[in-house]
Order: C-alpha cells, then sequence, then structure tokens
C-alpha cells in the first residue's frame, strides 16, 4: 500500500517497465517453445504446435518493444528502445507476416489474408484459389538438424527459430535498458528457458 508521501503507481508512467517484463515472460515462452521443438523429433504434430507457439510468442516479445517505443518519455530509454527494435527487424524481418499467418490461417486457407490481398479492404475479398495454393505452413529442421527448427510461411517467408529466440533474447535486453534508462525499475534480466 502507498504511504501518504509516495505518488500512485500508474500504468502511463511505468509502460517501459511493463513492456520489459512482458516481453520476458514471453521471451521464456518462446525459448520453452524452440527446446519443445527441438524434442518433438519427426512427429509432425509436436514440431507444427510448437514452432506455431515460437513465432507468436516471439511476435509478441516484438510487440512489446514497439510499446516501448511508443510510450517511452525519456530520449534515451525511446533510443534505446528504438535501436533493439530496428536490430530485430532487421535481424528477423518476416516474424509478423509469419505471425499474421498463422493467427488469421482461415483467412490464409481461402486466399483472403491480409498478405494475400493487400490493399484490398478485407469486405471486398473475394476468395482466392491462386492465392490459397501459395500460402501454407511448414515447419522442419535446418539441413535436417534437430537442433535448428524452422518455418517456411507462404512463398516467402522463412523463419530460423533458434536465431530469432536469441535476437527476441537481445530485445528484451535492450528494453531491460530502456526501463532504467527511463528511471524505472526493470524485472531481473535473467531469463530462465526451462
Amino acid at each position: 500500500m502507498n504511504g501518504p508521501e509516495s505518488e500512485p503507481w500508474k500504468i502511463t508512467e511505468r509502460s517501459v517497465e511493463v513492456a520489459q517484463s512482458r516481453a520476458q515472460m514471453w521471451t521464456t515462452f518462446a525459448s520453452r517453445a524452440l527446446e519443445r521443438s527441438r524434442e518433438a523429433g519427426p512427429v509432425p504434430w509436436g514440431l507444427v504446435t510448437e514452432t506455431w507457439s515460437c513465432v507468436v510468442s516471439i511476435n509478441h516479445v516484438r510487440n512489446c518493444a514497439v510499446l516501448a517505443t511508443a510510450t517511452a518519455t525519456a530520449e534515451s530509454a525511446r533510443a534505446i528502445a528504438e535501436v533493439a527494435l530496428s536490430s530485430f527487424d532487421e535481424a528477423v524481418p518476416r516474424i509478423k507476416d509469419a505471425r499474421d499467418f498463422l493467427e488469421h490461417n482461415e483467412a490464409y486457407v481461402i486466399g483472403i489474408g491480409d498478405l494475400q490481398q493487400p490493399g484490398v479492404s478485407r469486405s471486398r475479398r473475394q476468395v482466392n484459389e491462386q492465392a490459397a495454393s501459395a500460402w501454407n505452413f511448414h515447419p522442419h529442421f535446418i539441413d535436417g538438424d534437430p537442433d535448428r527448427p524452422a518455418v517456411s510461411v507462404g512463398p516467402d517467408i522463412f523463419v530460423d527459430l533458434s536465431g530469432a529466440v536469441d535476437q527476441a533474447r537481445l530485445l528484451t535486453l535492450g528494453l531491460y535498458r530502456a526501463a532504467a534508462a527511463q528511471g524505472l525499475t526493470p524485472t531481473s534480466g535473467a531469463m530462465r528457458t526451462t
């Protein structure tokens, strides 16, 4: 409980700290999904579910960084978050698109997904067999190595999940630094993966 001399805790003033904390949580989820995907072996459903979870979790980490860059009030905190996000986007450029396909799969299987018909309002999209046939989700191991799970989505999206999780960790560390620069108290930077 707050004493009479202390200010109440306000989410709007602590959004960078919250973004960092949530990014840490989502990075932990992605790390665990990555480990489970490595253990999935050739069983397709185990690999499908874990790589799916990994992609979605990594995109949540990215969303946390977007929140931090949009809400940081200290210029140094904003700059740190922006650099971390930019580095992540350069290293994992299509994670948002992969997540879009996975989360809106019902649209993509009939060819009306955002990436299949860009610039067309959703209410005007028509089922498109050609667009649908070019979009699928293919979890696999790079060069057959079970330590290197990856996903291919649609005609041109490829995500090396080990590399993407490493980048999510670096992004989370950047958000930790941004929260500290904001004058907040970031949660522990140590992330457990098991």
